[in-house]
């Protein structure tokens, strides 16, 4: 069965439930496929720039609120994880009467535990995934948060965008993590000790800079809760903030799946 977007839409004074707000597009009576596809003017990263929606506004909270709610009913009806999402599977249609957002490109739905290959693209890669434990549920509710914080900043926070040597691309991303959010315990698979122990280092160490003969760190940001709270502009709310530090838990184990984040008194305020 081959899935391509859900829909969620936000009526005004009206509480958005995972059965409610998700149209589906699939049947299961029949054994046939169904490809789906939709025409999207807007893209979340690209089209609409965060500025005026960072405080005082139901925008970040009805976008959360979909993706949480479209990830929520990935579990009961086909055990699966989304194991893509990031800014640029999010969509945004803001010419409605209210706010339509799109989770798209379901091709990479896979099984609970899958770990033949690590999913989710670099800098939306949650750390149990880096271990090599595998995508769980807790790992889409990661990049909810890691989109959440793209779509508010005018530049990648998480990932490697930034980098400043040759190469090694997997152990910057995982030196940022550590600096972002805190260390990561190590990798269960023996292949990646390698790029662990490195991202280790330069999160650890300085260089000297050849131009200004100064030494400086390799990874120069410091937590995501700074690194939001210093982007030019409008502030963001400490809801939201506190919202996506919720999200953003090193520990699978102790971070929520969609549907617990659906609980969270942040969305809860949403009418």
């Amino acid at each position: 069965m081959a899935l391509n977007y859900w829909t969620t839409s936000h009526q005004p004074k009206r509480n958005i439930s995972p059965s409610r707000s998700v149209e589906r597009f699939y049947r299961l009576q029949s054994n046939k496929s169904y490809l789906t596809l939709s025409l999207n003017q807007n893209c979340l990263i690209e089209r609409t720039p965060s500025n005026q929606f960072r405080e005082n506004s139901d925008l970040p909270k009805i976008i959360a609120k979909s993706i949480l709610s479209a990830l929520a009913l990935l579990k009961p009806e086909f055990n699966g994880i989304h194991t893509d999402i990031n800014p640029n599977n999010v969509f945004l249609n803001l010419t409605e009467p209210s706010p339509v957002v799109k989770v798209g490109d379901l091709g990479n739905m896979l099984r609970e535990g899958y770990k033949t290959i690590r999913l989710q693209c670099l800098p939306c890669r949650a750390p149990d995934v880096w271990r090599g434990l595998g995508c769980c549920y807790p790992s889409d509710a990661w990049s909810v948060g890691v989109t959440l914080a793209h779509w508010l900043s005018p530049y990648n926070i998480f990932g490697a965008q930034d980098k400043t040597i040759q190469g090694f691309t997997k152990a910057w991303c995982i030196a940022k993590i550590r600096r972002l959010v805190g260390p990561l315990d190590p990798p269960v698979n023996s292949d990646y000790e390698e790029e662990f122990w490195l991202g280790e280092q330069l999160e650890s160490t300085t260089f000297v800079h050849p131009d200004t003969n100064l030494e400086r760190p390799f990874i120069q940001v410091g937590t995501v809760h700074q690194e939001l709270e210093k982007l030019p502009g409008p502030k963001i709310s400490p809801e939201l903030l506190d919202f996506i530090d919720y999200l953003l838990v090193v520990d699978h184990t102790k971070r929520p799946t969609a549907l617990e984040a659906l609980q969270h008194p942040y969305l809860q305020s949403l009418l």
